[in-house]
């Protein structure tokens, strides 16, 4: 039988967006925006796609499976969310857990 071989470009999206994602936690405060053209983008937004890219990347690498590291990081990304938004009641997690 043939080892399904981990994909290299896994590997390089999860230390990069780990980098970056490093450099904005300890270079920006929450409330700081990013100028992108003439819009203010919040710094939480890229925060959280650079926490689902990261998340998406090593739990694909490390299981060797893509969907399931979709959906790890978009499950951890919603709970992040909920508890942004101060919805930190159990019957959150427990609706979010069973969506998954």
């Amino acid at each position: 039988m043939r080892r399904k071989r981990r994909p290299f470009w896994l590997l390089v999206i999860n230390l990069l967006s780990l980098a970056t994602l490093i450099y904005i936690i300890f270079s920006f405060s929450p409330n700081s925006k990013f100028p992108i053209s003439n819009y203010q983008l919040p710094i939480t937004i890229i925060f959280f796609i650079l926490l689902s890219l990261f998340i998406f990347s090593f739990i694909a690498y490390l299981l060797k499976n893509a969907r399931r590291g979709l959906f790890f990081a978009i499950f951890v990304t919603i709970y992040l969310l909920l508890r942004l938004f101060n919805l930190t009641h159990v019957f959150f997690l427990i609706l979010l857990i069973a969506l998954f």
